[in-house]
């Protein structure tokens, strides 16, 4: 095994906590001693890319060592480079030429998902597995520290943050096909509440959208439209002409709709609270 007799002292970037220092050195080390990454965040490989991968090695050999750092047992943990490792073990090639770079958790963590969310087609559910986990291991705190790391907009990771709210129910059906579901999608979601008013419809239209029976833009028209109780019979329905506008209010059993073009919501919001202060 070629190692260079003079390691080389380096800085590393990804650790926001404090300046580490590492002893890094390259060489060629064996194929099954390298495990992958606890912190991976992709649900599965690209097979397409692992064979284009293995083609090329056969042609050019590797272009790029992967990065790997050292653990017990004199084995090494993947931390970028998956695709290129798993093509030598397609290949059947029984060393690999790396990068051993000495890494904490949160330095590992944070540039493996950095190098994932930067380089690879990754779905936003596979996004927000991965500042879940940032968060969760304390390795973030805010979301504008995780759209500095990922190099995407703040505004864009609280909107990833949003899967976190779907049902444990919802979320499987997530993780079943992530990529048929974004970020505005669950955003929508939750700045109109409809996970915690209407969890059922909510993972009923998700599993519409897996079938094919409905697209994620039609996720919240479908669930308004369920909601509507046009299919129960008005307790009452009458239209007036309140200063010189033609109102129309329907009642049901628990619900009432009002219907005025060129009305003020808010107002008429407020105007409905005061009253059923005193009424309820």
């Amino acid at each position: 095994m070629a190692i260079p007799s003079r390691p080389k002292s380096v800085r590393t970037s990804q650790d926001t906590s404090f300046a580490e220092v590492a002893l890094e050195r390259t060489a060629d080390i064996p194929v099954a001693a390298v495990r992958p990454s606890p912190f991976q965040i992709r649900q599965s490989s690209n097979a397409e890319h692992i064979a284009a991968l293995a083609q090329s090695v056969t042609d050019i050999d590797l272009s790029s060592p992967i990065l790997v750092r050292p653990v017990e047992n004199n084995l090494f943990e993947l931390v970028c480079g998956e695709h290129r490792w798993r093509a030598y073990r397609q290949l059947g090639r029984s060393t690999i030429r790396a990068t051993i770079r000495q890494m904490s958790d949160e330095s590992a963590a944070k540039t493996l998902i950095a190098d994932n969310l930067q380089h690879l087609h990754i779905s936003d559910w596979e996004v927000f597995i991965a500042i879940k986990l940032l968060f969760e291991k304390a390795f973030a705190s805010t979301d504008a520290e995780v759209a500095q790391l990922i190099g995407r907009p703040r505004t864009y990771v609280t909107k990833v943050r949003a899967f976190d709210e779907l049902s444990h129910e919802a979320k499987d059906v997530v993780r079943s096909a992530p990529h048929l579901f974004g970020s505005n999608l669950v955003a929508d979601l939750r700045s109109k509440d409809l996970n915690k008013k209407h969890p059922a419809l909510v993972l009923e239209a998700l599993r519409l959208v897996t079938s094919g029976a409905l697209t994620q833009s039609g996720v919240v028209p479908w669930i308004r439209n369920k909601n509507q109780p046009h299919d129960s019979k008005p307790l009452k329905d009458s239209t007036n002409l309140i200063n010189n506008k033609r109102v129309r209010i329907t009642v049901y059993q628990d619900t009432i709709r009002i219907h005025c073009p060129g009305m003020n919501p808010v107002q008429v919001e407020e105007a409905i609270q005061t009253l059923l202060s005193s009424v309820l």
